[in-house]
This record gives structure tokens, sequence and C-alpha cells, in this order.
């Protein structure tokens, strides 16, 4: 007969872990972020803001907040909840809009 016959569970080494098999990836997907989506936004932002400052390449500052505001709040609608993806996404994207609207057209002479 077992030592662990009768009313005693068996040791958690003999129970396998259905989770066995996932990536640490996986599991760390699971996890529920819980921070607030106007706490989620301002840091990104933040992140953004700082990044931008530092570098040299915040322009007017009123249509770069707007920007970083509208670019991130639109992220998060759609789903995204990284607060550094949130913010590298606002950085790049507001990176490109200044080199579009950077560019002089070119006229063409007659």
């Amino acid at each position: 007969m077992s030592a662990f016959a009768g009313s005693l569970p068996p040791p958690a080494s003999w129970i396998r872990n259905r989770d066995c098999r996932r990536t640490f990836s996986q599991k760390w997907l699971d996890v529920k972020m819980t921070e607030p989506l106007p706490l989620l936004i301002e840091s990104s932002i933040e992140i953004a803001w700082d990044y931008l400052v530092r570098t040299g390449e915040l322009d007017d500052a009123m249509v770069a907040g707007r920007f970083l505001s509208d670019t991130i709040e639109l992220m998060v609608r759609r789903g995204e909840r990284r607060r550094l993806m949130l913010a590298n996404k606002a950085i790049t994207a507001y990176q490109q809009f200044r080199r579009q609207h950077s560019v002089h057209p070119v006229l063409a002479s007659a």
C-alpha cells in the first residue's frame, strides 16, 4: 500500500501541471494589467514627450502634445496596453509627421 493512500493528497511533484508546456511569454501575456487607462495614457505621453525633448525633436509644444495624445489614445482604443509600446509608436509617428511637414514642395518651372 502506498504511503499516500487514503485521504492524503499526492505530493505536488506527482500532479501534472497543465501549464507546464506553456512558454514564459504565454504566461506573461495572461497577466492582467490593472493600471487605469487615464494613467496609462498619461504615462505613455510623458515618456514620449521626455524623449522628444531630450533629443531636441520637439518643435511646437501644442502641436506635439495634441499629436502624441491623439496617437496614444487611438492605440489604446484599439487595445494596446503596453506603456512603452504606446510611447515608442507615438514617437515614431511624430518623427514621421515632422519629416512630412518639414519638406517644402518643389515648384515646377514652366
